[in-house]
């Protein structure tokens, strides 16, 4: 494999950070094509990260390498991973962000401990510049994932929620919220296909899980199958998010009856 797209995901922002992992692997790899999947993550928020690059890996061709940053352990213990799964390549630190990519096992997995990769010097805390995006590089490039490091085992996996089912009802939780206001939650919206369906959320009762925003009326909130394939809690033309003052998603909760015949 050589110059394989790499594809970041980091929670930077628009910042210089982002920048500059972009110029590691230039210099390392001059011509690899470079996309950005999102800098828009949450500060230090992994598990919406997990469900961000869970969600968006299948857009990806074969080959792609995804270099993920959300990273507040940086400078700890806490080692740093590369994996293959399904044909693509994973780079980042090992602390659950990889959960949902790496579920029901990955291929080969190496832990990185091989500096002679590493842009030098390593900063304590930006192993993103340093570390992670040299090492994406040098697989882009065609680095076997056995000289990086020894097998990495077992990663670490988050423990995410999960609805809670059962007969005519559904329990959820939010996830994340995304860039428009729209809480995405962790119900798939399969389960809450057929049937006549009412969601309770903030107090407020809302009539079956709609296929699209225009099944709503402009400024009304609405529940909707997402392209996610998760149920968003959403405003037509609006942010559920700053409506309800979202402040953290997974403190969110969605409710989902059934009427039964």
């Amino acid at each position: 494999m050589t110059n394989a797209p790499v594809v970041f995901l980091t929670d930077f922002g628009d910042s210089h950070y982002a920048g500059q992992m972009r110029g590691v692997v230039l210099g390392i790899a001059p011509g690899v094509p470079l996309y950005d999947l999102t800098h828009a993550i949450s500060p230090q928020n992994i598990v919406e990260a997990a469900h961000v690059l869970g969600e968006s890996v299948a857009a990806f061709p074969a080959g792609t390498v995804f270099v993920c940053v959300v990273d507040p352990g940086v400078g700890t213990v806490r080692r740093g991973v590369a994996f293959r799964k399904d044909g693509r390549f994973f780079v980042g630190p090992d602390n659950g962000i990889f959960t949902l990519v790496a579920a029901g096992g990955v291929g080969e997995a190496a832990a990185i401990e091989n500096a002679a990769f590493f842009r030098q010097p390593v900063s304590p805390t930006f192993h993103g510049r340093d570390v992670f995006a040299a090492v994406a590089a040098r697989i882009a490039a065609g680095t076997p994932l056995s000289e990086l490091g020894p097998p990495a085992g077992a990663l670490m996996a988050l423990g995410l929620p999960t609805p809670a089912v059962k007969e005519g009802r559904i329990d959820g939780h939010g996830l994340y919220a995304d860039r428009f206001g729209n809480l995405v939650t962790d119900v798939a919206a399969a389960l809450c296909a057929g049937g006549a369906w009412t969601v309770l959320y903030r107090g407020r009762r809302l009539r079956g899980v709609k296929r699209t925003y225009a099944d709503a009326a402009p400024g009304t909130l609405v529940a909707l199958a997402g392209s996610s394939g998760r149920v968003e809690i959403a405003i037509r033309d609006g942010s559920a998010a700053a409506r309800f003052r979202i402040k953290n998603p997974s403190r969110e909760r969605v409710r989902f009856l059934k009427k039964m015949k």
